[in-house]
């Protein structure tokens, strides 16, 4: 993984921490099947539109898709671990 996709994979996790609080807050109302797909469809919208959600200064779209990608891995082994602490 080079400097660039480091830097913009950073950015770009930036910029949908509002949307994965979102996310978030709804896993507790659904089910993870429908959760999942929620997960999903969200970072379908944010592929098909990086402007409107990343900004204007975006690599190839080829490099938008696997970063979008490897941030979606980590966001739901994030949520995996999370959800299988013990609660208090």
């Amino acid at each position: 993984m080079n400097e660039h996709f480091k830097e913009y994979k950073k950015v770009f996790r930036r910029s949908l921490r509002p949307m994965f609080g979102v996310l978030v807050a709804r896993r507790g109302t659904m089910n993870t099947t429908l959760w999942e797909q929620s997960v999903e469809e969200t970072l379908r919208h944010v592929a098909n539109n990086p402007v409107e959600y990343l900004g204007a200064n975006l690599p190839d779209k080829r490099i938008v898709a696997d970063i979008l990608h490897e941030i979606r891995n980590e966001f739901f082994k994030e949520m995996s671990t999370f959800h299988s602490l013990p609660r208090h």
